[in-house]
């Protein structure tokens, strides 16, 4: 499939590890190239386009001299791949380090830091291997200096790489336990111990299996309102401790801690009647009307202004969540004028000829009059021992006035008829 892939240069040993994700996708290692320094190495990526194998970025050079970066290779997916250099010195002599790059779109970009060898002479990521993108194993050569060697394993936790369960040591000295490494899945790994007599003979060797028993993970939910969870409980508020176990695919316990978010919405309202203010900012609103919790029209802004007397909520949705406030009563639309202790509230408003005025107390007398938008009276009435008085607005269609005389008290209010 295409023509050769070849080196850069004279004693690269491009080729020396290789790792595909796909039929279209390749990782080559070259420990040998001088691209930044002698024996820094080198990793390229390349991608079938379809007729040739074209380079995939810039190559990912090796830190320094003799780091031989590139000795070993593993890409779990197209865009992802981890890079072994066993001679780093770094974080000391010959300690080596492990480097992980994600593809970007336009470059390769190392995710978190470098995984460092332990000890000077460690030569750690000689052999590595990525069953996926959080997950990596490495190989290290020694074990306090007896070369039994041993693997670790590495878990991305969103900003770091972090060791997951304990070292997977050799057994005896010169056992070099590690000298190949393979991961399937993020908890099992085979590691063959060549060098190993295992009852056969010297050096017969062998393979072993593992499996990270007991593992730990954590549940990130962002949920509205409520959550029922794998433990059969429903939360409605936020839980950051939680925790269940479960059996892992090795059979062993798997504790999961709940990371549940559920936003708090700000309902409140203000009321400065007829404007109500939502209290919440940075949000989507919607003005209902309480008397059907139908959606108002046009009504979808911070700040609502009523236009006839009743009762009112705002739908606020936040972070993909959404809560209602409580109806609040505006109930002084078309008050002009009003000496009474309380408001006195007409409804409905707009009308279509019969309206109730609804006042604080009972008056013994009361007088209302009606008033076209010329000021010219329509019709006068009297009330006796009443709170509720109820009265026609005579004539067409317009603005009407009322005005409202008890106890010394008056009230001039405006309505339409409709």
């Amino acid at each position: 499939k295409g023509t050769d892939i070849k080196g850069k240069a004279k004693y690269d040993q491009s080729g020396k590890t290789i790792s595909m994700p796909d039929t279209n996708t390749v990782a080559i290692g070259a420990p040998g190239n001088d691209g930044n320094g002698d024996n820094s190495g080198h990793v390229r990526v390349f991608t079938w386009s379809g007729s040739a194998w074209v380079q995939k970025g810039d190559d990912i050079n090796g830190d320094a001299e003799d780091d031989e970066s590139g000795m070993s290779v593993s890409m779990p997916d197209i865009n992802t791949v981890a890079v072994g250099a066993p001679g780093n010195d770094g974080n000391g002599i010959d300690r080596g380090h492990v480097r992980i790059y994600r593809w970007s779109g336009l470059e390769w970009v190392q995710k978190g830091d470098d995984i460092d060898g332990d000890a000077d002479h460690d030569n750690s990521g000689s052999v590595i291997s990525m069953p996926d993108a959080n997950t990596v194993a490495v190989k290290v050569k020694k074990k306090y200096e007896m070369d039994t060697g041993y693997v670790h394993v590495f878990k991305w936790n969103g900003s770091a790489w972090i060791q997951k369960g304990t070292d997977m040591e050799g057994e005896i000295t010169y056992d070099w336990s590690n000298s190949n490494v393979s991961m399937p899945d993020a908890i099992t790994v085979a590691i063959g111990d060549p060098y190993n007599d295992n009852g056969h003979g010297v050096t017969a060797g062998r393979v072993r299996i593992y499996s990270l028993c007991n593992t730990a993970g954590t549940d990130v939910i962002t949920a509205c309102d409520s959550y029922t969870w794998i433990n059969g409980i429903t939360y409605t508020a936020s839980n950051y401790a939680a925790t269940d176990t479960l059996t892992n695919v090795a059979g062993c316990d798997s504790v999961v801690t709940l990371n549940l978010t559920i936003p708090t919405i700000d309902v409140s309202v203000t009321n400065t009647s007829p404007t109500l203010t939502a209290s919440a900012t940075d949000a989507e609103y919607q003005w209902l009307d309480c008397s059907n919790m139908a959606v108002i029209p046009g009504a979808a802004n911070r700040i609502f202004t009523a236009t006839t007397n009743g009762s009112y909520a705002v739908e606020v949705t936040q972070n993909g969540c959404s809560d209602t406030s409580a109806c609040i009563v505006v109930n002084n639309i078309g008050i002009l004028e009003n000496d009474f202790g309380g408001v006195p509230v007409i409804y409905p408003n707009p009308c279509f000829g019969t309206l109730t005025i609804n006042l604080p107390v009972v008056y013994a007398e009361i007088e209302v009059i009606v008033r076209n938008y010329m000021g010219q009276e329509i019709s006068r009435q009297t009330f006796l021992n009443s709170d509720k008085p109820e009265i026609n607005v005579d004539g067409p269609a317009g603005i009407y006035f009322i005005d409202i005389s008890a106890g010394n008290k008056r009230a001039f209010l405006k309505v339409i008829k409709e």
